[in-house]
């Protein structure tokens, strides 16, 4: 299975509308990185807090705060891929997509989930 990164707006029903994105954009990673990656020793030694709560459920950041968070915490991983055992490429595509995912949910006034 597959992590994935969406951007969304809540529906007046409370639903989740999704904006749409090519599909290889949406690609945030294995199931196995919530603890190899963003939930391992070296993310936590280098301070994130918000990715590595994924190694225990999915993450929703759903506001400019936590957006900003998730944005600067992909860019600190960026800056030490070699801290890492995961292919250096693999890793910097899918951070890249929720980069991405970032920039167009402030565009769209929207929020982002990684699951």
């Amino acid at each position: 299975m597959s992590l994935l990164v969406n951007v969304f707006k809540r529906n007046p029903n409370g639903e989740m509308d999704f904006v749409e994105v090519e599909h290889h954009k949406e690609l945030a990673g294995f199931e196995s990185w919530r603890n190899t990656l963003y939930g391992s020793p070296q993310s936590e030694s280098l301070g994130l807090s918000l990715l590595t709560q994924l190694s225990q459920a999915d993450l929703y950041c759903t506001t400019p705060t936590e957006l900003d968070r998730l944005s600067q915490e992909c860019l600190l991983l960026l800056n030490h891929l070699d801290q890492y055992p995961q292919d250096p490429d693999s890793i910097t595509y899918r951070i890249q997509n929720i980069i991405d995912a970032v920039k167009l949910a402030r565009e769209t006034d929207a929020c982002v989930v990684i699951w």
